[in-house]
């Protein structure tokens, strides 16, 4: 007996082959899953590295091209309350500035249209310069003494004869 045992019987074999082969059956979807997930993880891997080093290139394009202490120093001061009002202040005050000058701009052209008005006018008003007549002694009238009051009493005075201007 100790010979059959130790030779499988061919149904026993047999069984062993089913066993194996049901074994084998529920475990080729696990297999299949099993390779999918390391082909996958080989693809994400390679794909993740490349993304890395593209990465690093722009960082390192990006800082010789900015400095970053800088750029947070902006941005830090953009985001802060403090800044923002000072901005606006700033903003602000160069609009008041533009203005300004704007104002004092237009005060001199109306200053200057002002002046060269009034040159015009004054060069059409001015009269005509008048011819002096001279009169003849005997076509003079002669003067009249005028009686003039003061304090209560009369004087009389010569008057002088008014020349024409």
């Amino acid at each position: 007996m100790a010979a059959q045992d130790k030779q499988p019987s061919t149904v026993e074999q047999t069984v062993s082959q089913f066993l194996d082969a049901g074994i084998g059956l529920a475990m080729l979807p696990f297999s299949l899953a099993q390779q999918s997930f390391a082909s996958t993880k080989e693809e994400t891997a390679s794909k993740l590295a490349a993304l890395q080093a593209r990465g690093e290139e722009l960082d390192a394009q990006l800082r010789s091209q900015l400095n970053p202490a800088k750029f947070c120093g902006q941005m830090l001061q953009a985001f802060s309350p403090k800044a923002s009002r000072e901005a606006k202040i700033d903003e602000l005050s160069a609009k008041v500035d533009t203005l300004v000058e704007l104002v004092a701009t237009l005060a001199a052209k109306q200053a200057a249209e002002k002046a060269a008005a009034s040159e015009t006018k004054s060069a059409e008003s001015k009269p005509a310069p008048r011819k002096r007549t001279t009169r003849s002694a005997a076509t003079k009238a002669p003067a009249k003494p005028r009686a003039t009051k003061t304090s209560g009493t009369a004087k009389t005075t010569s008057a002088t004869p008014k020349k024409d201007a």
